[in-house]
């Protein structure tokens, strides 16, 4: 819930009562978004980390009691003026290794991405080092149950891409889509056993792809071919994190000629001027 105080009595300011409303709207499409208007600046709002109160179901058998259940978990959108979040010391300063596994780290290294893991605290402070004109956020996903995971796209209707990404077993990969957006596979875990919760992370191409025609000769006629997904599966990233701890995913590399797939799902190339996304996942509680 966004709350805004006002220190003004009596009559009440239309260019205030203005921001009120706005700022209401947007809590109720679930966005943090940064709104400008003339020289003030609505700050970007701290995430959600309360924890809901879930009732937890009660195992059949003792055995149950540790089994993994299924997670919510928030995924924020940062968006930023380009390298104000990846490339800024100050922020990394207050972030730890991000809780991967030695085939999981290699893995996002060799593919462009960058990690951090904090508590929840340290978000106070990296929210003011990179608030300020230009910066949005909002929550992109915030769901319980991992039956099927959630799709978390970061861009929409790319007309051309080329893809470069190395898996375990090929040194060098390039794929060329067009007419796509990009996504993130997201699912998640908790062990109640061990106090932590697991989330994945599996980058995948949706393809555009139009109806072919039919060969019947009605004119018009389609096969009512639909998108195609392109999964990366030998790109998954999993993340073993601990009770009020958040971790977040950047570009490792900024530059406009990357072609990495953590340089392009998460740098907005054709944006003037350019800009990054940072996505902050963050366990809320087990169900």
């Amino acid at each position: 819930m966004i709350m805004i105080m006002s220190r003004t009595s009596g009559m009440i300011n239309p260019r205030f009562l203005l921001c009120i409303l706005l700022a209401c709207g947007l809590t109720l499409l679930g966005g943090c978004t940064v709104i400008k208007k003339g020289r003030v600046y609505f700050p970007l709002h701290h995430p959600n980390y309360a924890i809901p109160k879930l009732q937890q179901p009660k195992p059949k058998k003792s055995q149950q009691a540790n089994a993994p259940r299924a997670a919510l978990i928030q995924v924020i959108e940062v968006n930023l003026p380009i390298g104000k979040f990846s490339q800024n010391p100050a922020v990394w300063k207050l972030l730890t290794k991000a809780p991967t596994g030695p085939r999981t780290a290699k893995l996002l290294a060799a593919n462009g991405f960058k990690t951090g893991e904090g508590p929840f605290k340290a978000w106070t402070a990296i929210r003011k080092l990179i608030n300020g004109p230009g910066v949005t956020s909002q929550a992109i996903y915030c769901q319980i149950a991992n039956i099927a995971p959630a799709i978390l796209t970061v861009h929409s209707s790319v007309h051309s891409q080329m893809l470069t990404y190395h898996t375990a077993a090929e040194p060098l990969v390039v794929r060329t889509y067009r007419n796509c957006d990009d996504q993130f596979l997201a699912a998640a875990n908790s062990n109640p056993k061990y106090g932590i919760t697991v989330i994945s992370l599996e980058p995948a191409v949706l393809l555009n792809v139009p109806p072919a025609p039919t060969v019947n000769g009605n004119f018009g006629a389609h096969t009512g071919a639909g998108p195609v997904r392109h999964v990366f599966s030998d790109l998954q990233f999993s993340f073993l994190l601990k009770p009020k701890h958040f971790v977040v995913l950047a570009p490792a590399d900024i530059s406009a000629l990357n072609t990495s797939i953590g340089s392009c799902f998460l740098t907005q190339q054709n944006h003037v001027p350019r800009r990054e996304t940072i996505l902050l996942i963050v366990p809320l509680a087990a169900q």
